[in-house]
């Protein structure tokens, strides 16, 4: 229940906790106001079991060559490594470094239930994800809306290495790539939402999977720009939307979508609401 805003470096830092640390109900607005190093909205670094939830990150100006994004699970040695941090119902926006970080050392990472809306800036790596290469791959990214409006780069830099379940991407301007690097199988797509088709489609998919994934508009009830939870909600999609039932279910997801609704015990719906 913090408000934190016009910091010069990070927002909030979860670092050497374990046994269920939380940054829950807080407002970081326009932190990382320095490019002197990286800097994030909130993360987490040799952290255990960490839960970040219903949290507004937006503003985010600055924070380094690299960073600069809403959130981090960090880790970049053996002595530094994240494991099992939960990264969900929070409503980031206008973030100018990206969506999420995904630092070497970061394992067992759930990102689940956001909105995100125009987190890609319009200076630096205009990217939603940095991805740094790892032979950790369990980064779990399900349920989820991205509503990017600037040009995007890249949607994910250095790598692409994760599972992405039942997410909504969304994009009214142009994107250059998907990736940077070339996109191997250890990326794994499973009905996510991708639109405008004629965009995503050309994009180079590498050989990640790709299963029961679909084009068609997802049909956002009110997509505006703004500043509160109420404004996120109006990327839920109306009763018509080809979201509706098409996603996979995935095993222990909370049980709750982003405004608290039950989620089914059956397919879910694709995006952050149910």
């Amino acid at each position: 229940n913090n408000l934190i805003e016009n910091i010069y470096g990070d927002g909030i830092v979860l670092s050497c906790v374990s046994g269920g640390s939380k940054a829950t109900h807080n407002t970081v607005y326009n932190a990382c106001q320095s490019n002197d190093i990286n800097f994030a909205g909130i993360w987490t670094v040799a952290s255990t079991n960490s839960l970040v939830a219903y949290n507004e990150v937006y503003g985010m100006k600055g924070g380094g060559a690299n960073d600069g994004m809403a959130f981090d699970a960090d880790g970049f040695s053996s002595t530094t490594v994240t494991d099992g941090d939960v990264f969900e119902y929070n409503y980031s926006h206008d973030n100018n470094g990206g969506f999420m970080l995904f630092m070497s050392q970061a394992k067992n990472i759930i990102v689940r239930y956001n909105v995100s809306v125009n987190d890609v800036g319009t200076t630096g790596q205009k990217k939603l994800f940095l991805i740094e290469p790892s032979s950790n791959t369990s980064r779990y990214v399900y349920n989820n809306v991205f509503y990017l409006k600037n040009p995007v780069a890249k949607v994910f830099w250095m790598s692409a290495a994760g599972k992405f379940y039942n997410n909504i991407f969304y994009i009214t301007s142009t994107i250059t790539s998907l990736s940077n690097v070339a996109i191997t199988n250890n990326t794994i797509f499973s009905n996510n939402c991708f639109y405008p088709a004629d965009k995503f489609s050309a994009l180079n998919w590498g050989s990640a999977v790709m299963n029961n994934n679909f084009y068609s508009d997802p049909s956002f009830v009110n997509p505006v720009s703004g500043n509160g939870f109420s404004t996120a909600n109006g990327y839920n999609v109306s009763n018509t939307s080809d979201c509706r039932n098409g996603g996979i279910l995935v095993n222990n997801n909370g049980g709750l979508d982003f405004v608290g609704n039950s989620l089914p015990l059956g397919n879910p719906d694709v995006g952050a609401f149910q």
